[in-house]
């Protein structure tokens, strides 16, 4: 049997497990790339897992490297000093280290590497000067991601993030500039990147694998589910908004509506929160989360801010769940009549409200996203072996 080329891949942090969006992407390339290329995979562990969930990692043939990743106030100090001269974006220059750096040359001298293939941004800086192929994948359009934050920040968070919105969109271009093909979340971004890169641009949609998805009963009282990294600020600040200006507009129609916060890094802020009305779920297995999203009437995304495509809707599309969502929460994406978008906190208590009470609407909805999500955003839809052609011919 013929063996396969290597190539390296470079992932802020391994992902696992997969547990937010950015890494169920990063996982869904790896099982794509595995069946032709025997890979390297480079970065971070997760903080609080480590290297202890990588095994099942094992049967992708994937040879990884980890790094500890550490962050504090006086390292964020540093790097933003650290940055004023050397204009690199804090927020990529906090996960510059050297022992990935060096592991890095290391497998570039060791090994015949066909072409790195670098996910999300910050890991492009360690790309610089290379004379192998670079294939960058980003995750969002970060400069405009940080723009949109500032807006949501206050004095002098909101200064940081605009300087670092005009930095980072510096070190966006370059990364364009030295990658011989970018690939992007949704047609949407694709129009964010400069006309000059464009014709490296491909777009490969965000996916979800759907082999734990079920299908159950309803929950006995209305259910409203909300998934997603709480470290994300995006996430925390949509979901605050919605717990205290849309969520009490709902209980006052009917006081049974049970709110289901399914995430990680869930902090004690947001936890204050939960009553009779509202239960948090934190850091649950695949199967465990798909039970609870299975038997939820109606799936939200209050997102306000942000950019590229989120996750959540793919994975509640699975589910064969209706979902009301934000114009930004749905960014991106093809939509069904399944989804419904609203951006006023009536409009949003209301959509759900009339759900409520009508579970033949909620079915109908619900099956009309599965259908939108098994012909566009399955895993089977979006990486065939054509996209091998398309990208790596």
């Amino acid at each position: 049997m013929k063996n396969k080329e290597k190539i390296i891949v470079l992932n802020k942090f391994i992902p696992a497990p997969a547990y937010n969006g950015g890494a169920k992407r990063n996982l869904a390339w790896i099982k794509f790339l595995s069946k032709r290329y025997d890979i390297i995979l480079i970065g971070f562990w997760d903080k609080k897992y480590k290297g202890e969930m990588i095994s099942f990692l094992e049967k992708y043939n994937v040879k990884v490297y980890g790094c500890s990743f550490s962050r504090s106030m006086i390292s964020l100090m540093i790097n933003f000093l650290g940055s004023i001269f050397s204009k690199m974006p804090v927020t990529c220059k906090q996960y510059y280290n050297s022992i990935i750096e060096d592991t890095i040359s290391k497998a570039i001298e060791d090994y015949d590497i066909k072409f790195v293939f670098c996910s999300e941004l910050a890991m492009m800086q360690y790309c610089n000067n290379m004379q192998i192929p670079i294939y960058f994948d980003d995750h969002n359009i970060e400069h405009i991601l940080l723009e949109r934050s500032s807006k949501f920040s206050k004095f002098p968070i909101n200064l940081f993030l605009k300087r670092e919105s005009k930095l980072m969109k510096a070190f966006e271009y370059h990364a364009f500039e030295i990658s011989k093909e970018i690939t992007c979340v949704s047609n949407t971004d694709r129009m964010l990147i400069p006309d000059e890169y464009k014709n490296k641009v491909v777009v490969v949609n965000n996916t979800y694998d759907n082999n734990n998805t079920k299908q159950g009963n309803l929950f006995e009282k209305p259910t409203i589910v909300f998934v997603g990294s709480i470290s994300w600020k995006p996430n925390k600040q949509g979901l605050k908004h919605f717990i205290k200006n849309i969520f009490p507009l709902i209980l006052k129609k009917n006081n049974e509506v049970m709110l289901k916060i399914i995430g990680s890094n869930i902090d004690n802020y947001i936890k204050s929160y939960s009553n009779d009305n509202i239960n948090f779920y934190e850091n649950l297995d695949e199967e465990e989360k798909s039970n609870i999203i299975s038997q939820s009437w109606i799936c939200i995304v209050p997102v306000y801010f942000g950019s590229g495509t989120r996750i959540k809707i793919i994975e509640y599309w699975s589910h064969s769940k209706p979902v009301i969502s934000t114009s930004i929460g749905a960014e991106g994406l093809i939509l069904s009549d399944g989804t419904k978008i609203v951006d006023s906190d009536i409009s949003f208590s209301e959509e759900i409200c009339n759900l409520i009470n009508d579970k033949e609407k909620i079915e109908e909805m619900g099956l009309e996203n599965n259908k939108l999500f098994n012909l566009h955003y399955s895993e089977e839809a979006v990486y065939e072996n054509s996209l091998y052609n398309t990208l790596f011919a």
